[in-house]
């Protein structure tokens, strides 16, 4: 099977480049140990030889002093003896050492070299052992000038062979020398290498890289990172893009849940509007029949509706009070539908009513005519006001719906606002109708009343007093006091008016002169006036207001017939 090395991940390649990397190492090492090794030998080669040289040299005085000298001591003879022995074991040394033989055997000039000064040694051996056989000293010259011709050859050829030892170990150490400046340059070039590779397969992408996540820190999120699925750095620009995918599908989701939201708040916004709207018309209007046209205006804007209508009961039917979206013969036909409110069994549901078909509607009178204009579905929203229903708004809509559950909130808060407003207006009218007819009874009564203040300050006068105090025209609410009132201080009546504040009922007569209160455009001629003092009180039990009964004694009726005699 065939290893394809482009298709190895970034970590299998970085393994087998260090793999590579160390091998070449361990080779470098291993060469220039094998290299150091051999410079060794020849030192230690170089050694032995010189060695051999020195005893040479040493074996040839000797024997110049044993046959020219003629000095035939035994010592002499030992120390010659001694030095060939030296001489033989160094020879023999080198030829039996392993290490020196492999030396020789890769080096033929410095084996053949070698091998000679071995064979003259041999032949030096040789002559010096005839020395035990010699006759005479002629023949003992013969042997010392052979064996100084053989030592004067070994010398030259050990000076030759150290000379070949010294060239071929320059040679090794300027392999060595060679060798390491390869292995430097080979290192060299081999981290060059890497460099680019490292640059193209890493810091070339990552700067890439970079600049994409610029583009898409700027808001590109279209940008996309290179992808490779032959490098780790291509892998990761994958799960990045994935990632950027991924972020590209939540940002649109994003935006269009954020559209969604906007127009819910902008609906929501319209929905609050329109109930402010309606609760300020509320404010500066007392007529249902505008407030509950703005609520049905609004409903229909609010609920995306079609059409809408608002109906009070009124005698126990419905009566119309306002629509809107209903064509003028819709809205004609519609005044004349007798519409009745739900049946006992839902009427106190006080709740919205959902119908998807308006044929479901109780009333079949309103369903049908609904129908008729072309309507599908509808809601009915209760205006309560204080828990009861006053009436209900119609939504309509030409399609069918099955829920407006999203709408029904604004719905039943625009019916409340709207009830409210109603309801208070008839509270408004009620009290209205009542301070009117108390007004009508206080003006009535046959005898003069004024109410005051703490501080005297007149709070209600009615016609009959006005008349006895000839003000008929004047305003006396509000400017005329009971405590500055010049005649009853004169006639030092205040005491008795100021018991009533006290919580005591007084009664005095009085002659009262109008023309002394001409500043409140009194007039009129003297009177005589009967006044009863009493207090009024509030809801805690204190004194508020007081009360005084004019009786105009001049004018008085028969006993019995006038309601004062009464009093």
């Amino acid at each position: 099977m065939k290893l394809s090395f482009a298709g190895l991940s970034s970590i299998q390649k970085l393994l087998i480049f260090l793999l590579l990397v160390f091998m070449a190492a361990f080779a470098d090492l291993y060469v220039f140990s094998s290299k150091s090794g051999q410079v060794e030998l020849y030192d230690e080669v170089t050694g032995r030889i010189s060695d051999m040289r020195a005893s040479i040299t040493k074996l040839e005085y000797l024997l110049d002093m044993f046959v020219v000298a003629r000095r035939f001591e035994s010592t002499t003879i030992e120390l010659i003896k001694g030095d060939v022995d030296e001489l033989d074991d160094n020879v023999s040394g080198l030829l039996a050492d392993s290490r020196f033989l492999k030396l020789f055997e890769a080096n033929a000039p410095l084996s053949e070299g070698f091998d000679s000064v071995a064979e003259d040694w041999q032949n030096i051996k040789v002559e010096i052992s005839r020395l035990n056989d010699a006759l005479n000293q002629d023949e003992i010259m013969l042997i010392h000038n052979a064996v100084d011709i053989h030592t004067v050859l070994v010398a030259e050829k050990i000076d030759r062979l150290l000379s070949l030892i010294s060239d071929s170990r320059q040679g090794v150490f300027n392999e060595i020398r060679s060798f390491e400046v390869k292995s430097v340059a080979g290192f060299v070039l081999l981290s060059f290498l890497a460099a680019i590779a490292y640059y193209k397969k890493f810091a070339a992408p990552l700067r890439k890289a970079g600049a994409v996540a610029r583009r898409v820190e700027g808001g590109n999120i279209e940008s996309r990172f290179r992808e490779d699925a032959r490098s780790l750095v291509g892998r990761f620009g994958g799960e990045l893009n994935r990632m950027l995918e991924t972020l590209a599908r939540e940002r649109e989701e994003f935006k269009a849940l954020n559209s969604v939201a906007g127009e819910r708040l902008a609906a929501e916004g319209l929905k609050t509007r329109s109930f402010s709207e309606l609760m300020s018309l509320a404010s500066t209007s007392l007529s249902p029949a505008l407030v509950l046209k703005k609520a049905v205006t609004e409903a229909v804007s609010g609920a995306g509706a079609d059409a809408g209508a608002a109906f009070i009961e009124e005698g126990g039917v419905l009566k119309l009070k306002a629509l809107s979206g209903f064509g003028s013969e819709a809205a004609k036909g519609l005044h004349q539908v007798i519409a009745y409110p739900p049946a006992e069994g839902e009427r106190h549901c006080a709740t919205t009513a959902m119908f998807s078909s308006i044929a479901d509607y109780p009333d079949s009178s309103l369903g049908e005519f609904l129908k008729s204009c072309g309507f599908e579905s509808m809601a009915r929203v209760p205006i309560l006001y204080n828990g009861r229903p006053l009436g209900f708004l119609f939504v309509l809509y030409r399609k069918r719906v099955e829920s407006i559950s999203h709408v029904s909130p604004f719905l039943e808060a625009l019916c409340h606002g709207a009830a409210v407003s109603i309801g208070h207006a008839g509270l408004y009218q009620d009290e209205r109708n009542s301070r009117r007819f108390i007004e009508q009874l206080v003006n009535q009564v046959p005898f003069g009343l004024a109410v005051f203040d703490k501080s005297g300050s007149c709070r209600v006068i009615n016609a009959t007093l006005k008349k006895i105090l000839g003000a008929e025209r004047a305003e006396l609410v509000g400017e005329y006091s009971i405590l500055g009132d010049k005649v009853l201080k004169a006639g030092g009546i205040l005491p008795s008016v100021k018991k009533a504040y006290d919580g005591y009922a007084t009664e005095f007569t009085i002659n009262y002169d109008p023309a002394l209160m001409a500043q409140f455009s009194c007039s009129g001629p003297r009177k005589k006036l009967r006044i009863k003092c009493f207090p009024l009180y509030d809801a805690g039990g204190d004194i508020s207001n007081i009360v005084l009964l004019y009786e105009d004694l001049c004018n008085l009726p028969e006993a019995g017939a006038y309601p004062g005699d009464a009093l």
